[in-house]
């Protein structure tokens, strides 16, 4: 049962195991995502890094090679070409 105002939503991250990295502000600057269970030296994760603005906070998010599909290396995550998809 819905309370009220609340929407149905989509969450992609819903289910799988997350691998945080932080920059040296502490926030958050790549995050890695796979199915539960997955060692970081695995190919399996999708990993995305996050920019920040002074003013704003988060202002963009690239994907690793420019795809969310799960083929990268969490503990490769500084080392990765990071694109908008």
């Amino acid at each position: 049962m819905k309370q009220h105002n609340e929407q149905e939503s989509y969450n992609r991250d819903v289910g799988f195991d997350m691998y945080i990295l932080y920059d040296a502000s502490n926030r958050e600057q790549y995050i890695c995502i796979a199915y539960p269970g997955a060692a970081t030296s695995a190919a399996v994760w999708s990993i995305y890094k996050l920019s920040y603005n002074a003013n704003s906070g988060v202002v963009k998010r690239r994907y690793a090679g420019a795809s969310d599909s799960f083929t990268n290396i969490a503990d490769n995550a500084a080392t990765l070409n990071y694109l908008d998809i």
